[in-house]
């Protein structure tokens, strides 16, 4: 799959893919063609995006940011998200721009990371503020940040959260038909803090309620039933997709381009079936790029009987997918040779059926 250098970063190689004719729904005018069909404008946009929190925190600033790692190695805040981040930014008036700068400068880095990761999503500065405040007694504890920011380390092996009475609990899907919405459910986690500060502690951002005070596992699950629910109404006419059958990937598609703002990408079902097998490689090689610069993506596989959706998340090697298996409750990595050769992830599984791809949106 090779490499290449887009501005600071090495992301893998793009080639050309064929996109199919299911877009999700959604009219990705405004999103660069592909992942990012022309280097330029994503170098170009992170430039940009360098230069505007440059002028908050100091170049040094910057790379500090930048420098802040989960503790499996991943950036917090991956390139696409600190593009995604300057736009917000370049939303401000000024005294809304100095508020920024007041709680960025007065955060340690992996605070200021976790905070220009939440103004990445789409957050607003009430709540950047708001979210600092709440997590201002453990600033300086980076386990406990990294624990309840993120929730998974990003490292292989279990997918684990031990709260803090130090339960643990092993993040899996509620049932078979539950992997789409599971892998949606820790998408948004890695990019909203805020998200991510609520499903740990049940701490809310929009209101002065207490916390919920129900344990991790019961609003993973309830959160699983929820998006399970969302992402297959009126799937087929005006009739809800049977639930047995899990997510339909075009309509996973179309729920998540329902959070464009939060995701910064418009996302398409891309069929392996209707792709050429000398542009397979390609896409994959999109799947992990796109997942490298901050942005997961769905992979979908499957057997004789069985389908699941997995977690492509940024990853240290460019011959492998890191990905998050909410079946097994396992983060691993799945060898592209072994994808493309049809041998995917174990029994019942053996081949990939497609992947929910992003074209990224840069302006």
């Amino acid at each position: 799959m090779g490499s290449r250098t887009i501005g600071h970063i090495e992301v893998p190689r793009r080639r050309h893919r064929a996109r199919g004719d299911d877009a999700g729904g959604v009219d990705a005018s405004g999103a660069a063609e592909g992942i990012n069909a022309d280097p330029d404008a994503l170098a170009a946009a992170e430039q940009t995006a360098r230069d505007q929190f440059a002028g908050l925190l100091g170049a040094g600033g910057v790379d500090s940011l930048l420098a802040v790692r989960r503790p499996g190695g991943a950036p917090v805040v991956g390139m696409h998200r600190l593009i995604r981040a300057g736009l917000q930014l370049a939303e401000q008036d000024a005294s809304t721009a100095d508020r920024i700068e007041l709680t960025l400068s007065g955060a340690n880095p992996p605070l200021a990371a976790y905070l220009t990761l939440l103004l990445g999503a789409g957050r607003s500065p009430a709540t950047l503020d708001r979210l600092a405040d709440a997590v201002a007694p453990h600033r300086r504890d980076f386990r406990w940040l990294h624990h309840h920011l993120a929730v998974l380390d990003g490292d292989t092996g279990p997918a684990v959260f031990i709260d803090d009475d130090g339960a643990k609990l092993r993040l899996r899907q509620n049932s078979p038909a539950h992997s789409g919405a599971a892998a949606v459910i820790l998408m948004r986690v890695l990019l909203d803090p805020a998200f991510a500060l609520w499903l740990t502690t049940g701490f809310r951002m929009h209101d002065d309620r207490e916390p919920d005070g129900l344990p991790f596992g019961e609003r993973f699950r309830a959160q699983q039933d929820a998006v399970a629910a969302a992402v297959n109404r009126r799937v087929v006419g005006v009739a809800p997709w049977p639930r047995f059958l899990g997510s339909s990937p075009p309509a996973l598609a179309r729920f998540i381009n329902r959070f464009t703002r939060l995701t910064g990408g418009h996302f398409e079902w891309v069929s392996w079936a209707d792709l050429p097998s000398e542009r397979r490689d390609a896409t994959l090689d999109e799947a992990a790029t796109a997942a490298n610069l901050g942005l997961p993506v769905p992979l979908v596989l499957g057997g004789a009987t069985d389908r699941q959706v997995l977690l492509v998340m940024c990853g240290p090697g460019i011959d492998a997918l890191r990905c998050f298996d909410p079946a097994a409750g396992m983060v691993i990595d799945l060898v592209t040779e072994s994808l493309l050769a049809g041998h995917a992830a174990g029994p019942g599984l053996e081949r990939v059926e497609g992947v929910v791809l992003p074209s990224l949106l840069l302006t």
